[in-house]
């Protein structure tokens, strides 16, 4: 694995043990949602600055944090919190490969791709930062990896 390859801006996050990039404009709550899907047991790896290396034996991206900024998280209004003492270690991890990306946009539910550091990423668009929404769409996702189609099983 290469030491860093490339640098996104956003927030990177474990649910339900997928690693998971969520972008947007600035203020569009990423930080915010996040903090929700913390309260609700998932990992923070890294907010505003993710360093990805990539394996290139298998493919994926690793997403990491800084050392120094590991277990931080910015809120707006509120300045930076440290998340591990607010909600304990268990609320955060060193690093987990990206399988998914969701943007927080305005256009509404797409699916489509994103290219880092040339790996192409599943890329989900949500129209609000909500974090039952995120949490399903991740479901979901890891439905469909494994070769499960909901829209094929209800039109059965």
């Amino acid at each position: 694995m290469t030491k860093s390859s490339a640098a996104i801006n956003g927030v990177f996050v474990k649910i339900f043990n997928l690693g998971v990039l969520l972008t947007g404009k600035p203020n569009s709550g990423k930080s915010e949602l996040a903090l929700t899907l913390l309260d609700r047991g998932h990992q923070l790896i890294a907010d505003d600055y993710i360093e990805f290396g990539v394996d290139k034996e298998q493919q994926q991206l690793i997403g990491s944090c800084a050392p120094k900024a590991q277990g931080f998280l910015h809120i707006r209004d509120l300045g930076f919190i440290n998340i591990k003492k607010m909600l304990g270690k268990q609320t955060i991890t060193d690093h987990i490969p990206l399988q998914l990306a969701i943007n927080i946009d305005n256009s509404g539910l797409t699916l489509d791709q994103i290219e880092i550091a040339q790996i192409q990423i599943p890329q989900l668009s949500l129209s609000r930062p909500d974090a039952i929404l995120v949490e399903t769409a991740v479901r979901n996702f890891a439905l469909q990896q494994q070769g499960y189609d909901a829209e094929v099983d209800f039109n059965k």
